[in-house]
Parts: structure tokens; sequence; C-alpha cells
């Protein structure tokens, strides 16, 4: 097989394990969402991933692959409070079915096995949020189609100190596994900015056992009242879905402050409060549905899916009429993923290795993305994402509540 480049016609080889003469290899994760709903732990309308995938895949392929080479797709579905169904589907993909890069991530309890496909599997990865030591362990490229923590989370105080939000004096409370995030991203960021943090507090609590958090929590809360602390800040996960229902059972009556990647709008699943307590909650969100859904690299994915199934309409996801299916989230997860791959691999040209796809990566400055208004890619930065704004949490958005926008959508400089 050959291509034609910019620089003539070059034939098409083995290049890369996952890579032949005319396919790569790609493997999809997806959630086991039947599963859960047979557990009674969501109620899903969500259409079938794989259903998705196959009409993207097939569209790229009818148009030639890339370069001439055709996607060939593995799936693994995943039971995401399964740590070792999830790490049994790193393997398989990786070392059983060896392919070239692995689009998607594991999500909830499972999140933790993301490291395994590009450490353990030395194998490209699209997808997730790796931290820094994440990034240094990792024995092959991981980018994301979100916004890495070493930028976001310091653009979040930028913002929130912007609009007044921090009010000294503050205190910071993260979990045991977000220490690094806390010590090495926020504090030093509110140092810079001049604070005074009076109270540093570290959750060790589990966060399944609600009568130690409970406690810990009180301890928490006391100390606010005896330092008199202003505003809590509540750094990335654990903390950040626990603390809003403590302080909000506590009644502390300060301001609460979400430091965190896409938390907000999750606070309201897990609350054990009413959900107008936690009103008003700052936070940050990137674009809205509409927004996402309004761009042009969207509708181009829209159109693929609509033209393979006809009797679709996809709609975001917030106009969705009670009882329909919900195809624009796969969609968008999907479609977002297998097209930044097709750019970076089509920028690769026909030698298409880890180096030749890192090279491309870095350089092709901004893109256009489905689900995203501001995407860029750039030497040293592998995560995509740039948009970013104020939000608060909403009690009134959907069964659970959710994030609205409390600002102008920002690009991030990378």
């Amino acid at each position: 097989t050959t291509t034609t480049t910019t620089e003539g016609t070059a034939e098409l080889t083995a290049s890369w394990p996952g890579v032949t003469e005319d396919s790569i290899r790609v493997g999809f994760l997806e959630v086991d969402l039947e599963t859960l709903v047979d557990l009674e732990l969501i109620d899903n309308n969500r259409g079938d991933p794989r259903v998705v995938i196959d009409a993207l895949v097939a569209e790229l392929n009818d148009r030639g692959g890339i370069l001439g080479r055709n996607i060939e797709v593995f799936y693994e579905k995943v039971l995401p409070i399964n740590t070792a169904d999830a790490e049994a589907a790193c393997l398989r993909l990786t070392a059983d079915d060896d392919v070239f890069v692995v689009l998607g991530s594991f999500v909830g309890p499972t999140v933790g096995v993301d490291p395994c496909i590009p450490e353990l599997g030395e194998t490209i990865m699209i997808g997730g949020l790796p931290t820094p030591d994440d990034l240094a362990r990792a024995k092959a490229p991981w980018l994301s189609t979100g916004m890495a923590l070493g930028r976001r989370l310091p653009a979040v105080i930028d913002l929130q100190h912007e609009a007044g939000l921090l009010v000294d004096p503050l205190a910071v409370v993260w979990a045991a596994e977000d220490e690094n995030a806390a010590t090495e991203l926020v504090l030093p960021r509110l140092a810079e900015l001049g604070y005074d943090v009076i109270v540093e507090a570290v959750q060790l609590a589990d966060a399944g056992d609600r009568r130690a958090l409970a406690t810990e929590w009180e301890g928490f809360v006391e100390r606010f009242r005896v330092e008199g602390v202003e505003t809590v800040l509540l750094v990335q996960q654990s903390a950040g879905i626990n603390g809003p229902s403590q302080l909000a059972e506590l009644d502390y009556d300060g301001d609460i402050v979400l430091v965190a990647a896409s938390v907000l709008a999750s606070i309201g699943i897990t609350a054990q409060v009413p959900l107008e307590d936690l009103e008003g909650i700052n936070g940050s969100m990137g674009p809205t549905a509409d927004e996402a859904y309004d761009l042009p690299a969207t509708q181009a994915c829209v159109d693929i899916l609509e033209a393979a199934l006809p009797d679709v309409t996809v709609v975001p996801a917030t106009e969705l009429p009670e009882g329909e299916t919900d195809w624009s989230t796969p969609l968008l997860t999907h479609c977002t993923r297998l097209r930044l791959f097709e750019m970076i691999a089509t920028a690769a040209g026909p030698e298409l290795t880890h180096e030749s796809f890192v090279t491309a990566a870095e350089g092709l400055g901004e893109i256009e993305l489905p689900g995203n208004p501001f995407t860029s890619l750039g030497p040293g930065k592998l995560d995509t994402s740039d948009s970013l704004r104020l939000a608060v949490f909403d009690p009134e958005l959907g069964q659970y509540g959710g994030s609205a926008p409390a600002g102008e959508l920002t690009r991030v400089p990378g």
C-alpha cells in the first residue's frame, strides 16, 4: 500500500505494534451501563456507545481511513465499580489485542487503573486526566481531551481571585490521595496571590465510612470556627465530593469553593443534605451543553450518527424530552477522541510510531474539536482543552442539580 504525502509517495509499512500496511488497531473503552442499570445504580437513558463508535469508525474508513490505513476496532466494556474488571480490560487491549492506541478512560472507583494503559501496557492513551506523577511514569504518550490539573487548578484559583470569591482567612482541605495537587499546585498559587491560609486539613477517613467522615469533618469545622475562617477551599475529588454535604450538615456559614476538575456537577448525586443547602457553592466548568452542541465540529459528528441511524435525532442532553434516549453524551465523548486521533495520526505521516505521533501532536497548535470552543496542542502540552469558566451549583438543574455558568467562557493559555 502507498500513500501520497507532501513529500511524495511513501509506502505504508508495519511501522509499530498495532500498525500494519493497511490497518491500525484501536481500542475503545465503554462503561457497562446495562449492569449498572441491573444493579439499580443508574437510570440508563443513553444511547449504546458501541453503535456510536461503529458509525464513526465506518464513516472514517469510508473516507479512506488514515492515510490509507483502516481502523480496526477492539471494544472493552467495563463495570466502573470493579477494579479487577478494569485491570483485566487494560491487559486484554494492550497485551492480547496489541492495539496501537486506547481511546477512553476508566471512571468512578476504577479511575486509578488509567495508568495501566500507558505505563504497564506501554500503549498510547487518549482519555482521562493524568496527574504529573502519572505522566512521569508513563512509558507511552498519554493525551487528554480535558485540561491537565497542572493548568486547571491554578487557572481556577485565578478566576476565583479575579471574581473576589476568596475572602481571607482561608482553609484548604484535601484528601490524602490529592496531596500533590494541594501542596504543589493550589497552596503555592494562593501564596503567590497573597492569601492567608490559616488552616490546612487532610481528609483521612474513607469516603465510604460515613461515621468516620462525619467525625473528621466535625473536627475540621470546629477549627474553622475557632480560627475565624471565612472561605473553605476543597481540593479535587474526595474532599470536593464529600465536603459540601459535611459543611452544610454542620451549618458552616462561610463561603465554600471547589478547586477541582468536574466535581461541582456531581456533588448533588452523593448529597446527604437537601440540594437546596448546596445552592451557590462555587466551582468551575467548561462549555455548556448548548455551546458544545452548536460547534461546527460537533455538528459534523451529529450528521454522521443521524445518517447511520435515520430514526435518531441528536439534541443536547439539557434539551432531551423526558423518557427519550440521550445520544449526544456518548457521541461527544467518542467523536472527540476519535477526531483527535485522526488529526494526529494523519499529521504523523505514513511512518506511524509513538515518536512520530507525539511530534505530530506537539506541532498541531490550535485545532477544532467537537464539544469545546478552545482547544490546542503544543510542545509539552498534550491536553487539548483550553476552555474554563466560573460556575455555581444550581439545585434546580435536573434530578441531582448541576453546574450553572457564573461567568464568561475564557481561554486558558497553554
